[in-house]
């Protein structure tokens, strides 16, 4: 189940880049997922925290080397 969460974080991560009109809505659903999967005893907080990292992360690194890459 960690990849779903690795896979929340980074797709709403992009759409955050992507598209910063919804900002808000993004981070909404990142903390609505969150919260779901902590409040039905998915996942404990440290696995929920390691998963928005990686996830965020590894999409502002694809983001950032993209850039690089395109310029």
């Amino acid at each position: 189940m960690q990849c779903q969460q690795l896979f929340t974080f980074a797709l709403s991560s992009v759409f955050c880049y992507h598209f910063p009109r919804f900002h808000s809505l993004w981070i909404a659903m990142m903390i609505a997922v969150f919260i779901g999967q902590l409040a039905q005893n998915f996942h404990y907080l440290g696995d929920l925290l390691a998963g928005a990292d990686i996830g965020i992360l590894s999409t502002q690194l694809a983001i950032y080397f993209s850039q690089k890459v395109n310029r």
